[in-house]
């Protein structure tokens, strides 16, 4: 009998049933986290196909920055064994440089643009880039046509880092002259007055003044007002009026 009953479990624990799994190398992620990710379980026939999934859907968490799945032969079965390294921890966010913009203001933009980028979070490299992206828009918004942000990154043991963003912002640039070549049908004063993003130094069109002053030259706002532009044509009967990208030239004034 006692024969019969170690037979029994000597079939039902085959070498290939997974005996137990086991997860290596995490420390923010409890274990739990891993295992429930995971569709294979102890007692289950080892299957290729099924590790693949459970590799998959581990590395689409976007928790891990490398990660495999190893096989160990016992005499009780296979043991898995899952060896994370998690993506390490942002402790420290610094805007060096930076002037123009309140770090408040590029906090609420992150926020509108969704970049998920903010103290405590997990650093992901493609976020830290865009985070980029986005404050070399915000800068030339403001003027800083030809403003440089560097990233830095700094590891701080054990297992978190320090983004740095390097910002020179350079000169602002402000709109000096709006010169219209080609335009026979319609005068420069309407075609700038059809602007409404861009006005250059000494042009009122107001009783009160309120465009004497230059505006901030901003490139991104640019496209739309040479939209409004064509616009202009089409209002006076000129559909196929063709107008080519505009060309803009800087001017030093301190030369």
């Amino acid at each position: 009998m006692a024969l019969l009953i170690a037979a029994g479990a000597a079939l039902a624990q085959s070498p290939t049933t997974i005996d137990s799994i086991r997860v290596i190398g995490n420390r923010r992620i409890p274990k739990e986290t891993v295992l429930a990710r995971l569709f294979t379980h102890p007692g289950d026939t080892y299957d290729p196909i099924s590790i693949e999934r459970d590799f998959n859907s581990l590395w689409n968490t976007g928790y891990f920055e490398n990660l495999r799945i190893e096989r160990e032969d016992t005499e009780k079965g296979i043991i898995l064994d899952v060896f994370v390294k998690e993506k390490p921890t942002i402790r420290e966010i610094n805007y060096k440089g930076l002037n123009s913009i309140t770090q408040s203001d590029v906090l609420d933009r992150f926020k509108k643009e969704k970049v998920g980028l903010s103290v405590e979070s997990q650093y992901d490299p493609a976020k830290v880039l865009r985070a980029t992206t986005i404050l070399k828009d915000m800068l030339s918004e403001h003027g800083h046509q030809f403003a440089t942000v560097k990233l830095d990154i700094k590891d701080i043991p054990p297992a978190s880092v320090q983004v740095n963003f390097n910002i020179k912002e350079g000169p602002t640039v402000k709109v000096g002259d709006i010169k219209f070549l080609g335009n026979q049908h319609l005068s420069g004063l309407i075609l700038r007055r059809a602007m409404k993003n861009l006005k250059p130094i000494g042009i009122p069109y107001s009783l009160i003044f309120e465009n004497l002053f230059p505006q901030t030259f901003d490139a991104s706002k640019l496209e739309e007002d040479t939209e409004r532009v064509r616009q202009a044509y089409r209002d006076k009967g000129y559909a196929n009026a063709a107008i080519e990208e505009p060309r803009t030239q800087i001017r030093d004034e301190a030369a």
